[in-house]
């Protein structure tokens, strides 16, 4: 069975995974970034890699706020199908099809994050009435910041639970049991 099309949801390393297939089986791909993935590849010893996938993809999703990179890459406008960043509506908080009440939360922790991020987190589960605790998996840079996680949660009620930065391909099974997804910005400028 042959497919339309291949998509890559991530420039690095999905995007270039999907340019790689795209290559060998001859089937067009879609090249759609997260945001911070576009200051993984730019002015890295990847980025000549890049430029030939912007040349071959048959379509870029991306955000505007994101064209100036673009056009600084010379991307063509042709390609360029812009998105709106997508925003769950406050009737999707409360899945109530998962069992284990488990909050789970993602991050690399850095002082140039948007730390409100974690209060607005934290009072939404309280007006969901959410009675579990937040497991973490994140990477600091001081026990500082862990701390900083801890209170913000601690004031809502919230215990946490912290755990190494976990590898993607046990990311599925994780969040097949969380109640919640939290998941935030990551400055463009903070390598991942």
């Amino acid at each position: 069975n042959k497919f339309d099309c291949i998509e890559g949801n991530y420039i690095f390393p999905f995007g270039i995974t999907a340019w790689i297939l795209s290559k060998i089986t001859g089937i067009p791909f879609v090249l759609r970034h997260a945001g911070s993935d576009i200051w993984r590849v730019y002015n890295s010893e990847l980025e000549d890699i890049f430029k030939q996938m912007i040349k071959d993809t048959t379509k870029i999703i991306t955000y505007k706020e994101s064209l100036p990179f673009w056009n600084e890459l010379n991307a063509p406008e042709s390609k360029l199908f812009i998105s709106k960043r997508y925003v769950p509506s406050k009737e999707f908080w409360n899945a109530g099809c998962l069992k284990q009440e488990k909050a789970v939360f993602f991050h690399k922790l850095t002082p140039k994050w948007n730390w409100a991020q974690l209060d607005f987190f934290g009072s939404q589960l309280k007006q969901q009435r959410y009675q579990g605790y937040v497991e973490c998996y994140c990477v600091g840079e001081s026990d500082e910041m862990f701390m900083n996680v801890k209170n913000v949660f601690g004031k809502y009620g919230l215990s946490t639970h912290f755990h190494e930065f976990v590898s993607p391909d046990k990311v599925p099974n994780i969040l097949k049991d969380a109640k919640y997804v939290l998941v935030s910005d990551v400055p463009p400028n903070i390598p991942e």
